[in-house]
């Protein structure tokens, strides 16, 4: 603002002392705006390209990192130097791009400047000599040119970090923007959990004209314990996305309670549901942050420990509660992470469980010892769990047997395995194994 209003000011002074040179300086304008179009739709997708290949970099950064034993073990270290070297290198020529566009837009405005220092001299002196302006009007005007072109030199200087944020905000906005996401906010309704949940001829894709769910029906009564198997890709992760509501169900019905899903507040289905995923994030606080996040309950973290029976597995730990835990939680086991699950699951109350193959990558012993947390867990709650090990599963209410997107086979353990049919053949084969 005030760039602008020194600019107006100087010209109106300019104005005053000799009006034709004023309207000649006046149409070299027009040229800077035409130069600042071109400049601002060039810098710009520089600016983006920048920012897309520092993204790209970071995520390569982050990546690699995070698979260092991978690389290590498979003696892929000079693979990722050489692809960290091809990222660099774009990079550097993007930032390259960019610096030298930055670089040329302040002297274009300083060749304007001096063409117009040099239309004063010529067209100024000329007068002089013919005594139409006098010596002093002509230095007066010419200290105002300079003055006139600074407050733009100031502009431009910024109007630089305005494409860069600008550029920077893109990616912000497109995700703000997004008119997607409202849907995943859900309706009005507010969900106490009592009855049944429904699952009425429900299909699902997540890329066009490939199905993962088609035309699956169910329903899972409060207080029961349910489980689906079936092979890598049969839809059994899908049928969990939907319920949390991660994804939206396009053809078909979700009923809880007889009410679809998609009516029910975001907030408040997910109140009553707790999410156990097989591969469990870890944040790099506090045992109890992990359990509570913000929120300080001590009466209610003991009475977790204590349903679950974890204080061994506290005990090992140097602060207790307070142990801060390292990056993805690498200094705990598979089972304590699972505990540790167990326990954030529990510390919200829910009415509905939801584990994710919570136990396919434990082994025997370990899985005996977390068995009985996973019990209490569970104990007067509606479960919907996702099997990878058979054995785990045999005490379940129902077992829905899955393999292509479809439910092809549902029962008791024991009646399916009479039945001899998919259910009795992956049983055989991993018991065989």
């Amino acid at each position: 603002m005030k760039d602008i209003l020194v600019f107006i000011g100087v010209f109106v002074m300019m104005f005053l002392i000799n009006k034709e040179l004023s309207i000649m300086i006046l149409l070299i304008i027009p040229l800077l705006i035409i130069l600042t179009y071109f400049y601002q739709r060039t810098m710009r997708d520089a600016y983006r390209i920048v920012r897309k290949q520092i993204a790209k970099m970071n995520a390569f950064l982050s990546e690699n990192f995070s698979g260092m034993f991978v690389i290590k073990a498979f003696n892929k270290e000079n693979k990722g130097l050489q692809m960290f070297a091809e990222n660099n290198n774009n990079m550097f020529a993007a930032q390259k791009k960019q610096v030298v566009l930055m670089s040329t837009f302040m002297p274009v405005i300083n060749v304007l400047r001096f063409l117009s220092m040099a239309i004063i001299l010529v067209y100024g002196g000329r007068k002089i000599l013919r005594g139409q302006m006098m010596f002093g009007d002509m230095v007066a005007f010419f200290s105002y040119v300079e003055m006139f072109f600074r407050p733009i030199r100031s502009m431009a200087q910024k109007f630089n970090v305005l494409q860069s944020a600008q550029a920077a905000l893109e990616r912000v906005f497109t995700v703000l923007s997004d008119k997607k996401n409202d849907e995943y906010l859900g309706g009005d309704e507010k969900l106490e959990f009592k009855d049944s949940i429904i699952f009425d001829n429900v299909s699902f894709e997540y890329k066009k004209d490939k199905q993962v769910l088609k035309d699956v029906s169910f329903r899972i009564n409060a207080g029961e314990k349910v489980a689906f198997v079936g092979h890598t890709g049969a839809g059994k992760t899908t049928i969990i996305n939907l319920i949390t509501q991660f994804y939206k169900n396009k053809k078909g019905k979700i009923l809880i309670d007889d009410i679809d899903i998609r009516e029910y507040d975001r907030d408040s289905l997910r109140a009553n549901l707790a999410y156990v995923p097989q591969d469990v994030f870890i944040f790099s606080e506090s045992i109890y942050y992990n359990i509570a996040f913000e929120e300080r309950s001590v009466k209610r973290i003991d009475s977790i420990i204590e349903e679950l029976q974890i204080e061994q597995f506290l005990n090992r730990q140097v602060n207790g509660l307070e142990t801060e835990m390292l990056e993805r939680g690498n200094s705990l086991s598979y089972g304590e992470k699972q505990l540790l699950a167990f326990a954030r699951a529990l510390y919200t109350d829910p009415q509905i469980i939801v584990l994710d193959e919570a136990t396919s990558n434990i082994d025997s012993h370990t899985e005996d010892m977390i068995q009985g947390a996973l019990e209490r867990l569970l104990e007067g709650r509606t479960a919907l769990i996702i099997a990878h090990r058979l054995s785990t599963i045999k005490n379940c209410d129902r077992i829905f047997v899955m393999n292509k997107g479809r439910i092809v086979e549902s029962g008791k353990h024991d009646e399916l395995l009479s039945k001899k049919g998919y259910y009795f053949k992956l049983y055989q084969y991993q018991s065989f194994n």
